[in-house]
């Protein structure tokens, strides 16, 4: 059912500022799934360079049990940069029996499921809350319409880098503490970050993707037949691979200090034979049990291709980066 329907789950709720205790939130049925199996998930470990300037995979501390006794465990926040990997998990997830929630901060407001549309909508019916202070409030709001329609199931919530901010927390004047970490540690909500270390690849598939208007595929047909050979500045690509990497970082740290997250490498997430590494379905099997999971992807790979024939002046930008610490990205896997 589409969340912009007219009834509204908690609409005469009074608002509440944020840096108040935050109101126990009501105990549905969906309120009550609990994954088992999640103390199995270790301490952080430190992201360890490896060769090349990689970074290691790690898994984050488990995530602070919810304030009211772990009700937040049916909402799975997937985290990552566009064309990381993100779809592609949350899909696997779906095709086990989650609900899915899309891009819940996507611009497109067509969609159902997306908290815009939804925010629209609340405007329309209580004008107050087209102010930013307030949509703490509707997010709640909006959450709480997803578990009603997800009947008890899980909820799959794809959330990219740029979402994390939209929506302020009171005195949060630098930006450090965003409202979707507290809300997602207050939860006890389950937190996947999905991070792609070959950035190189993740320029090229991103500008591919904007040039044709082509971001996913799951059936053949979808695939590109011809794919534009991009013209790259080699400097810019250097700025853009640091850019990325410093994101992955800072999202790192804010996760850390929050709710805590499980982090897949997307370049690890899949076996030679393209099913998915036993790592991303123990994982997803922990967090959907006692529901199964299917070790073939519901996504195809859309940029397989070696780098050299999807850049056009390849040469150029090899040059750039032979001989630093993202030599790597050049023929390395992602």
């Amino acid at each position: 059912m589409d969340l912009t329907r007219k009834h509204r789950a908690g609409a005469g709720e009074v608002l509440q500022a944020e840096n108040t205790a935050p109101a126990r939130p009501s105990r549905s049925p969906a309120q009550q799934w609990v994954a088992p199996g999640e103390s199995t998930l270790t301490q952080a470990q430190a992201a360890q360079p490896v060769a090349g300037g990689q970074t290691a995979g790690v898994v984050a501390p488990e995530v602070q049990p919810a304030r009211d006794g772990g009700a937040g465990r049916d909402l799975v926040f997937i985290i990552g940069r566009q064309r990381s990997g993100t779809t592609v998990f949350r899909n696997l997830l779906v095709r086990a029996g989650a609900m899915n929630a899309d891009e819940i901060f996507h611009g497109d407001l067509a969609p159902k499921h997306r908290f815009y549309a939804y925010l629209r909508d609340r405007i329309a019916e209580e004008p107050r809350f087209v102010h930013p202070q307030t949509h703490p409030t509707v997010f709640r709001q909006f959450v709480g319409e997803l578990r009603r329609v997800a009947g008890g199931r899980p909820i799959a919530l794809d959330v990219k880098y740029f979402g994390l901010n939209l929506i302020p927390a009171r005195e949060d004047v630098d930006a450090q503490s965003p409202f979707l970490m507290r809300f997602m540690r207050e939860q006890g909500a389950h937190v996947v970050h999905i991070v792609r270390r070959n950035k190189l690849r993740v320029h090229v598939s991103e500008q591919i993707s904007i040039a044709t208007g082509r971001w996913s595929a799951e059936k053949d047909h979808q695939l590109l037949a011809e794919k534009p050979r991009l013209e790259l500045d080699p400097e810019e690509v250097l700025n853009v691979i640091a850019r990325l990497e410093a994101q992955d970082v800072r999202v790192a740290r804010m996760l850390a200090a929050g709710p805590g997250a499980a982090r897949l490498d997307y370049e690890e997430m899949f076996t030679p034979e393209g099913l998915f590494a036993p790592a991303v379905t123990d994982l997803a099997g922990r967090i959907l049990a006692p529901l199964s999971v299917d070790s073939l992807p519901g996504n195809l790979k859309m940029n397989p291709e070696p780098l050299s024939s999807l850049i056009g002046n390849f040469d150029a930008v090899a040059a750039a980066l032979r001989g630093g610490p993202h030599e790597w990205m050049l023929t390395g896997p992602g």
